[in-house]
């Protein structure tokens, strides 16, 4: 992976500004992608001055849109947090207004009981036509169930070390997590099972250090880290062995829509149970990782929609509130690779 330098006169800003991120625990390559455009920008525009009006930064913002049909709202967000930063250092620069994220039109796939139970089955039938050093086949069965068990993401279960993994107190510690907040997963006993039962057949791997904490949790055959494309890969050949129509073309099913189903059959179980939804919404919250509850009310709604019989509005929540929350719902839940 190259290294990022900048060198525009905003260098040596662009850089403290991704230290202080990186020491707070947030994951700064993306953002120094981000930095990096308007850093070559600053170069080829040979900007001179460090103090930006709002007139200059509008203007750089519209020339990266529409000539290089990047994301308004993303680049818009990264820039204002970069001048809030550097105006905290006395740095004179206009805080561009940050807009409306765009709207996103997926619904996702909401696999059932069954299918969930083919998806398990197909993944066990997993078998490669040929011998190939990086398979990831020994993985699959683990890491689908751990998906669908803890509703964590995909890159949080990729970025697993063995120390991780607490068996001791049934537990899995997520550090590198989307929001960057360290949190806490659950193992309940059938999961557990299954996870022992991989680091079995992981730790007969003829490869070092397979076994040491800071190793990564799950690997392929030569011990490596799993890639994201790999897996997705591989869960699109599940889908057509547990007979699930594939759309492609971004259209689903997805591997994450296992964390949207995994939402929605808790709080489907809790529904049925007698449960006042609303009332368990921070216990949900906490088991989905989510900072507020307006991302948990998204899964609540499509539940709502889909399994009107079951999941009744509360009479414990005002009207007021629940048009301030249902109001132009996104589904911003998508990982971020």
């Amino acid at each position: 992976m190259s290294k990022i330098i900048f060198k525009s006169p905003f260098a040596k800003y662009f850089q403290v500004f991704c230290n202080e991120r990186e020491a707070l625990g947030y994951s700064i390559r993306p953002l120094k992608l981000k930095l990096k455009v308007f850093d070559n920008y600053f170069c080829n525009k040979k900007t001179n001055s460090v103090f930006l009006s709002e007139t200059e930064i509008n203007k750089m913002l519209d020339y990266l849109v529409n000539e290089e049909k990047r994301d308004r709202y993303r680049y818009t967000s990264s820039f204002a947090q970069f001048a809030k930063f550097i105006v905290r250092l006395g740095v004179p620069c206009y805080i561009p207004k940050v807009c409306k994220p765009p709207k996103r039109n997926y619904i996702p796939y909401i696999y059932s009981h069954d299918e969930i139970k083919r998806i398990f089955e197909a993944t066990d039938s997993l078998r490669n036509k040929r011998h190939y050093s990086q398979s990831m086949l020994i993985v699959m069965p683990a890491l689908v169930r751990l998906l669908y068990s803890t509703a964590i993401r995909l890159g949080e279960a990729l970025s697993l070390v063995n120390e991780d993994v607490d068996f001791v107190h049934h537990t899995i510690t997520l550090n590198k997590t989307k929001n960057g907040c360290q949190r806490i997963a659950p193992i309940n006993p059938s999961l557990e099972k299954v996870l022992e039962t991989y680091i079995d057949y992981r730790n007969k791997l003829q490869v070092k250090n397979v076994t040491a904490p800071k190793s990564p949790f799950f690997v392929n055959l030569l011990g490596q880290p799993c890639g994201q494309h790999s897996v997705n890969e591989r869960f699109i050949q599940i889908l057509h062995l547990a007979n699930i129509e594939y759309k492609g073309n971004h259209q689903g099913p997805r591997i994450h829509d296992l964390r949207h189903t995994a939402c929605i059959h808790v709080m489907i179980k809790m529904a049925k149970d007698g449960k006042d939804i609303y009332c368990t919404l921070p216990s949900i919250a906490a088991y989905m990782g989510h900072k507020t509850y307006g991302s948990t009310i998204n899964y609540l709604r499509l539940s709502k929609n889909m399994f009107p019989e079951i999941i009744k509005t509360s009479s414990s929540i005002s009207d007021k509130l629940e048009c301030k929350i249902f109001h132009d719902i996104t589904f911003n839940d998508n990982e971020e690779e």
